[in-house]
């Protein structure tokens, strides 16, 4: 059973129970069943939000590889990157 699932679960075994926000007690367990209602709903979007940062990161990502490569293709003088050549002095 995942967190939204017993959320549920908990506001169902409240009006079974037949707490109300008559009572002080019932009136915590009321307000307190709501906010974390709240917090699920708020969390669940927060999870889509990084979902799609995620994937946009990924794209920018792969943008930049492309222009190093072609970066550094531009450099040595051709479209594909070479190994830079180094001399030894004796």
């Amino acid at each position: 059973m995942d967190w939204r699932e017993k959320i549920a679960y908990l506001q169902g075994l409240a009006r079974g129970l037949d707490v109300s926000s008559q009572s002080r007690e019932g009136q915590i367990v009321v307000e307190l069943l709501e906010v974390v209602d709240g917090m699920a709903k708020e969390i669940d979007e927060l999870t889509r939000t990084i979902e799609d940062l995620d994937e946009y990161v990924s794209v920018v990502d792969d943008d930049l590889a492309s222009l190093e490569e072609s970066v550094a293709g531009d450099q040595n003088g051709s479209g594909q990157s070479q190994p830079e050549q180094t001399t030894q002095s004796q």
